[in-house]
C-alpha cells in the first residue's frame, strides 16, 4: 500500500508541475495582453477626450464612420477599452485558483510519499489560509493609509500652531469662533489675525463643498457625507487617472472638519 501511495504521489506531483507551468504560462501571456490593451485604450481616452475639431476629423470622415459601422472593428475598440478592466479582475482569480489548486496539490502528493512528514490539508483550509491572507494585507494596506492621513494631520496641526504665534516674543493666538470670530491674544486684548484667519475660513470652507455638507454639520451627517464621496472616488472603483488625488483630497477634508468643526 505504501509503494502504491508514493507511486501515486510522484505521478500527482508530475501532473501538478505542469498544471502549475500552465497557470504560470496563462498569467503572463494574460498580463502581458493586459498591458498592451491598457497602453492602447488609454491612447483612445486620450483622444477622445480632447473632443472638438480632432473628434470631427477622426469621425467624421468616411474612415470612422465605416470603422463605427463595422462590428468586428468596433468589437475590437471596446475589447480594448473594456479587457483591462475584466482582463485585471480574472486575472487575480487565476492567480488565486493558481495558489489554491498547487498548492492543495503539492500538499497531497508529499502527503501520499511521506504522510509522516507533511500533514494532510483540505482543499477548504487552504482556501481560508488565502482569503486570511488577503484581509491581512487589505488591513495593512488600510494601516499605512491611515499612519499617512495622520501624518498630514499632524503636519497641518504643526502649520496650524505656527499661525497661531504671532509677533515679537512668540505671543499665543487663539481663534474665537461665532457671530464675531477673530483671533485674540491669549491672556491679553483682542487682535485680529486675518492671515491665519484667512487661510483657516479657506480651508474650512473648501473642505465644506468638496463633501457637499453645509456649516454646523453634525459628525453623522459629516460621516455619511464622508462615506458617500470616498466611496464615489475609490481608487479601486472609480479608474479615472485623478481618483486617487481626488480621494486624498476627501479623506483631508474629513480629517479637517471632523478636527476644527
Amino acid at each position: 500500500m505504501k509503494i502504491i501511495n508514493k507511486s501515486l504521489g510522484k505521478i500527482l506531483y508530475i501532473i501538478t508541475k505542469v498544471l502549475e507551468g500552465i497557470f504560470d504560462i496563462t498569467i503572463r501571456l494574460l498580463e502581458t495582453v493586459i498591458l498592451l490593451t491598457t497602453g492602447v485604450s488609454k491612447g483612445l481616452f486620450l483622444i477622445l477626450s480632447m473632443g472638438g475639431c480632432l473628434f470631427f476629423i477622426i469621425f467624421a470622415i468616411p474612415l470612422g464612420i465605416r470603422i463605427l459601422t463595422d462590428r468586428y472593428a468596433l468589437g475590437i475598440i471596446l475589447f480594448l477599452l473594456f479587457f483591462p478592466i475584466l482582463g485585471g479582475k480574472f486575472l487575480n482569480r487565476l492567480k488565486k485558483q493558481k495558489f489554491l489548486f498547487t498548492s492543495f496539490l503539492f500538499n497531497l502528493s508529499n502527503h501520499l510519499i511521506a504522510p509522516g512528514e507533511y500533514s494532510y490539508k483540505s482543499f477548504g483550509a487552504y482556501k481560508q489560509s488565502y482569503e486570511q491572507a488577503e484581509e491581512n494585507y487589505r488591513k495593512e494596506q488600510e494601516r499605512r493609509y491611515y499612519e499617512q492621513q495622520q501624518q498630514k494631520q499632524r503636519a497641518w496641526n504643526e502649520q496650524f500652531n505656527q499661525w497661531q504665534s504671532h509677533g515679537a516674543g512668540g505671543s499665543r493666538y487663539q481663534y474665537q469662533r461665532g457671530s464675531g470670530s477673530q483671533w485674540s491674544r491669549q491672556g491679553g486684548s483682542n487682535h485680529t489675525f486675518g492671515g491665519a484667519q484667512g487661510n483657516y475660513q479657506q480651508k474650512y470652507k473648501a473642505s465644506l463643498d468638496l463633501l457637499e455638507v453645509s456649516e454646523g454639520v453634525d459628525d453623522k451627517q459629516l460621516k455619511t457625507a464622508y462615506r458617500r464621496k470616498a466611496k464615489k472616488y475609490h481608487p479601486d472603483i472609480n479608474k479615472d487617472p485623478n481618483a486617487t488625488q481626488k480621494f486624498q483630497e476627501i479623506n483631508d477634508a474629513y480629517n479637517f472638519l471632523s478636527e476644527y468643526s
